[in-house]
């Protein structure tokens, strides 16, 4: 951990340590960073990817989805670079959503100047701009009708299929950006579960539901429940219209600029 910064989550003050202005979790999450060999922290991210996230959303075993492993395009296939970890179908409205799935370690961003420059940063950008658009821009190619009809997902097309990023930030929900709908895991699989919402009442946890149906490519349609029912609703509300009034001042040379953080 960097001492005595903005991104410190340990700092030293005198001759005692102190904690930081980051919080604990992302201060671990940072450590161990640190510590793990590259090697291992690949295959704990690759084990998130392909094996936690499918067998989870299977064993939810509801009726209302079937769960189909992942493909992608093979050395020398017509079309090259999509990388799909599973597809995600309801059943009952005829959807399709193809997840690639990313797991970031550590380093995970907190400040906004650190989200802005993962959501341009290259590495991170492949996870959509190739893997994900590329067979969104493709679905209709006849080795790509091929092999979903092999993978007995024909029924897939443009007009019923969707496209998620999967991953493990906090700060990236509900968002979508050139036809690709992100969401975080925790999040995401709460929602398959009606919107299950858990909160503290008195010394124990207690539940509620928010939504009927989950519809990952309706974004704004799933926020809305979540400010209207509950207890926490109207602090939920109170926050997020005070997030939507915020704005962002820097200065360049003899400039200012100010602009919504949305």
């Amino acid at each position: 951990a960097t001492l005595d910064s903005a991104n410190s989550f340990v700092e030293l003050r005198g001759e005692q340590y102190r904690r930081g202005s980051v919080k604990l979790k992302y201060g671990v999450k940072k450590l161990i960073g640190q510590l793990l060999h590259k090697r291992f922290a690949g295959d704990l991210g690759k084990r998130f990817e392909v094996d936690y996230v499918l067998n989870y959303l299977r064993d939810l075993d509801d009726p209302r989805y079937a769960i189909h492993a992942g493909f992608k395009a093979e050395t020398g296939a017509k079309v090259l670079g999509y990388d799909i970890d599973l597809v995600l179908q309801d059943l009952e409205e005829d959807l399709y959503y193809f997840i690639q799935v990313k797991y970031k370690v550590s380093e995970l961003p907190v400040y906004f100047s650190e989200q802005c420059r993962l959501m341009a940063n290259p590495a991170f950008r492949n996870g959509f701009d190739r893997q994900l658009a590329v067979l969104r821009e493709n679905l209709g190619e006849p080795s790509i009708r091929q092999k979903l009809t092999q993978l007995g997902l024909g029924a897939a097309h443009a007009s019923n299929s969707h496209f998620v990023l999967l991953h493990n930030l906090p700060f990236l929900n509900f968002y979508e950006l050139d036809g690709i709908y992100f969401y975080e895991w925790n999040l995401l699989r709460n929602i398959l579960r009606n919107g299950r919402v858990q909160y503290r009442k008195n010394d124990d946890i207690a539940e509620r539901y928010v939504l009927n149906k989950a519809r990952l490519h309706r974004p704004q349609e799933m926020v809305e429940p979540y400010f209207e029912d509950g207890q926490d609703a109207a602090q939920m509300e109170q926050a997020y219209q005070l997030y939507l009034r915020t704005h962002s001042v820097f200065a360049y040379d003899d400039l200012q600029f100010v602009c919504k953080v949305l």
